[in-house]
């Protein structure tokens, strides 16, 4: 079956970034969604980029948000090397975040408890669950995937700059998501994190070889 990787930036006080992008990482369409009402727009979204193609195609997600908030803080961090029980109240951060920082791809925000979170979190909490059943949907990072790709020619994206002048980076940021998904789906990426239950993070390549392991496996 065909497919269709769309990518969605979120944010909360202002209009959110989708690209759409096809098979050959080009662009299939783009715009921007009011975050008040994005919520009640996402399926609606799927199915419009779901209708490009004449016999419709499956719509993988990649939304720059995380998944879930935390329902404990964090008793274990990485330090050095191995797996160490904290000592203070508890971290916030889940272990795909552990990753990518354990890997120096970016600086994560660190997942709080619910009540901790910041709006635009929230909004990511509900896309993902607005989403659930009606597209396959993975929580994307792109300082990540930046860091990936940096000094390499591959993959090349066709897209329009049309949807620009409201946000260049936050664009930027939805069409990277896209591709994200894109280069994990055809195989040239990896998924990291999972182990504590707060979802994993898609990478559109794998971490870097000779660095701590790519699972890191979560100490229960």
């Amino acid at each position: 079956m065909e497919q269709i990787f769309l990518g969605i930036d979120i944010a909360h006080r202002r209009p959110c970034p989708y690209m759409a992008l096809a098979n050959d990482a080009s662009e299939i369409d783009s715009g921007w969604i009011d975050a008040q009402t994005i919520e009640g727009r996402c399926q609606e979204l799927v199915t419009k980029v779901n209708k490009f193609t004449k016999q419709g195609a499956e719509v993988v997600v990649g939304i720059d948000a995380p998944r879930l908030p935390l329902h404990q803080l964090r008793q274990w961090k990485w330090h050095r090397g191995t797996w160490q029980h904290t000592a203070d109240q508890g971290l916030r951060g889940r272990h795909c975040e552990l990753v990518v920082a354990a890997y120096h791809l970016a600086n994560p925000q660190w997942t709080p408890l619910l009540d901790q979170a910041q709006d635009w979190m929230k909004l990511g909490f509900a896309i993902f669950r607005c989403l659930d059943g009606v597209g396959e949907a993975h929580e994307v990072f792109p300082t990540a995937s930046y860091a990936l790709l940096c000094g390499t020619d591959q993959p090349q994206v066709r897209i329009c700059l049309r949807n620009f002048k409201q946000g260049p980076k936050d664009m930027l940021d939805a069409c990277v998501a896209a591709l994200t998904v894109l280069e994990f789906k055809q195989g040239r990426g990896m998924e990291v994190g999972g182990g504590d239950g707060y979802g994993t993070i898609v990478l559109p390549r794998p971490v870097p070889a000779g660095g701590p392991s790519a699972v890191l496996v979560f100490p229960v």
